[in-house]
């Protein structure tokens, strides 16, 4: 065994001291800064030789001006040995100030490295807090600033493995303007609890998770879900967590993990619903747009003491610049459209439809307009009889087909496309069964990007199209190029038949490349992650709207139609909106808008779109122009 030697034990001291980082070098430069100053004065009280008016104190004060202030000394005078004292003292001080300028410098220099990493904490509170990086935050950042416009103190704070600066300049890039609201970046994993207390959780107001676009996603989010809720430090109240999951398989071990603190959208299943209510109804898309966004009008809940004790049918005209679409409870959650003889109890939030919350008042019921019109039409609404096209394949395609059987009027057919290998399993399952509820279904193998196969199906033959995209087998850009391909190949076809209309849903994965492939065609939707980006903006905003949108992007419960406006009014009639409010409620049915058909080009009038009109605006519909109701897929209609 080695002996360790005083000069092993004074290295390893001295190695010690080093790696305790500045501060303990400051500390030692300090110290010998305080012994040569004493070594010298003791010295020079020996020796002498000094001024004779310098006491103890101002022969201390003398040396430690020379420590520190090599010109201190041009100045001195006596004898030789004094001096020579003197420039020892200077020549020591040079050695060790010099090293403390270095590493002061070298730690400012650190600390501001440390500040473009992104690693000091945020002092925020009650603030929006992004977890992960995808391409949706940019809508996100983007909606949940249009949200806080009117706030001071609205702050998003995201968190994510990326570096600070280069997320700063992708969201200034992608995201024109942020208004009142400030955005802070911090660079680290959101499954590390301590790099998850650098953007305090604990007190953010809510909590989006977004799954990185590489393998296996929902393992980061239900990881992430897991570092929140069981951190030892973790908030008693809990948590608004609001996250995206890809696979449905891991759907339910993130429900286990998030408990009732965690609001999950299965994004492919969702789209996919989307998709098979949209493809039917033309410009159900751009009634969706607008209630996503936060610049169109936008869904409030709201207690309203007045309403209490009468019927929800008498209620649908107690508000002139909002429109009345549910009602809400602890106990029954949400209820859109109840029956008209639902009596309002205290227990009842109302669900309305408004531009803002400020224009949420209650109207002069004397001066709203209820006549006007004839007894509506009665003939019960019934699911056209199409025939669909499916164009692609990927996991959520089997939920679209279950949708659109449902929606799909009883005859109707659909032919599917697809590669063999994503195919082949979808069949196996089905067995013999080619039929559904309401649909027939025939399969075709093939490649959906190759025009002289779309030549063969003759695509124009057919009433509805939906393209899906490729996103279990190619990377999202790759899966967004094919179907980007496929989408130009049939607006082409579309193109050299103009007389055969065929409307085109497609499924693109990135928002950006919606932009590329977007035009003004109201036929052409472009379902994609961006509707994924609002909802989770929409919800982080007020979470009971997580289970508004379930019931409404599904086949149960009531969803959004498009009736002819003949059925409701007398076509070149003006008549106010709040009459076809009234026309509307005879049929079980409840109108939040109307559409002008000969404005479904014009892309600066939303399209002929118009939701939550004024109940005082006096309209003259044409035969071919639709209103907008809330109602239930084959409701009874009483006479």
């Amino acid at each position: 065994m080695k002996n360790i030697t005083f000069q092993n034990r004074v290295r390893y001291k001295f190695d010690r001291i080093m790696s305790r980082g500045q501060i303990a070098l400051i500390g030692l430069l300090f110290l010998l800064t305080v012994i040569a100053i004493g070594i010298f004065t003791l010295l020079l009280l020996v020796m002498g030789g000094f001024p004779e008016e310098w006491k103890v104190p101002h022969l201390v004060w003398q040396l430690f001006l020379r420590t520190i202030d090599p010109g201190t000394m041009a100045g001195d005078e006596g004898g030789w040995p004094f001096l020579f004292m003197m420039l020892a003292v200077t020549l020591g001080g040079i050695f060790i100030f010099s090293t403390l300028i270095g590493l002061l410098t070298t730690g400012i220099e650190d600390k501001l490295a440390q500040f473009r990493k992104g690693r000091s904490f945020v002092a925020e509170e009650n603030h929006f807090l992004i977890l992960g990086w995808s391409s949706m935050i940019f809508t996100i950042i983007r909606q949940l600033a249009l949200a806080n416009s009117g706030r001071r103190d609205a702050c998003i704070t995201i968190l994510a493995k990326r570096d600070k600066i280069a997320m700063e300049d992708e969201i200034a890039k992608n995201v024109n303007n942020l208004g009142t609201t400030r955005l802070v970046c911090r660079s680290g994993n959101p499954i590390i609890l301590n790099d998850l207390e650098i953007v305090n959780p604990y007190a953010a107001r809510s909590i989006i998770i977004l799954g990185s676009e590489e393998n296996n996603p929902d393992v980061r989010v239900i990881k992430t879900i897991l570092a929140l809720t069981g951190s030892p430090n973790r908030q008693r109240a809990p948590y608004q967590i609001t996250a995206v999951m890809h696979h449905r398989n891991n759907l339910e071990a993130a429900r286990v993990v998030g408990k009732d603190e965690a609001k999950l959208l299965l994004s492919g299943n969702l789209l996919a619903r989307i998709a098979a209510q949209v493809c039917s109804k033309s410009g159900l898309s751009l009634v969706y747009e607008e209630l996503l966004d936060f610049r169109g009008n936008d869904v409030y809940f709201v207690k309203e003491p007045a309403l209490v004790g009468q019927t929800f049918a008498d209620t649908l005209l107690a508000y002139e610049n909002a429109t009345l679409i549910g009602l809400r409870s602890e106990k029954r959650g949400i209820w859109l459209k109840p029956p008209g003889d639902t009596v309002i109890t205290a227990e009842y939030e109302c669900i309305l439809l408004a531009a803002k919350k400020q224009n949420i008042r209650l109207a002069d019921e004397k001066q709203i307009p209820r006549t006007g019109l004839p007894a509506p039409s009665l003939a019960p609404a019934s699911s056209e009889v199409g025939k669909f096209l499916l164009l692609g394949w990927n996991k959520s395609a089997a939920t679209f087909i279950d949708e659109l059987d449902f929606y799909a009027g009883a005859g109707s057919t659909l032919t599917i496309v697809a590669r063999r290998d994503d195919l082949a399993d979808y069949l196996e399952s089905r067995g013999e069964q080619n039929t559904g509820r309401s649909l027939t279904l025939n399969a075709k193998f093939g490649d959906t990007s190759d025009r002289r196969e779309l030549d063969a199906l003759q695509v124009h033959t057919y009433d509805h199209v939906v393209v899906l995209s490729y996103s279990d087998r190619l990377e999202s850009q790759d899966a967004d190029a094919q179907t980007l391909v496929t989408l130009l190949h049939l607006r082409h076809i579309a193109d050299t038949h103009p007389d055969r209309h065929f409307t085109v849903v497609t499924e693109m994965l990135d928002p950006l490349n919606r932009e590329l492939a977007e035009v003004t065609r109201p036929n052409d939707f472009i379902v994609s992650y961006q509707l994924i980006s609002q909802l989770l903006a929409q919800i982080s905003q007020n979470r009971e709207r997580f289970d508004l949108y379930q019931e409404l992007f599904t086949s149960t419960g009531s969803e959004i139609y498009f009736r002819a406006a003949a059925e409701y009014v007398n076509p070149g009639k003006g008549v106010p909106f709040s009459a076809i409010v009234i026309a509307a409620s005879q049929r079980e049915e409840i109108a939040i808008g109307y559409r002008v058909w000969s404005e479904k080009l014009n892309h600066a009038q939303h399209h002929g779109i118009r939701l939550n009109p004024d109940k005082f605006e006096s309209l003259t519909l044409r035969e071919e122009d639709q209103i907008i109701v809330l109602a239930e897929h084959y409701q009874p209609v009483h006479k």
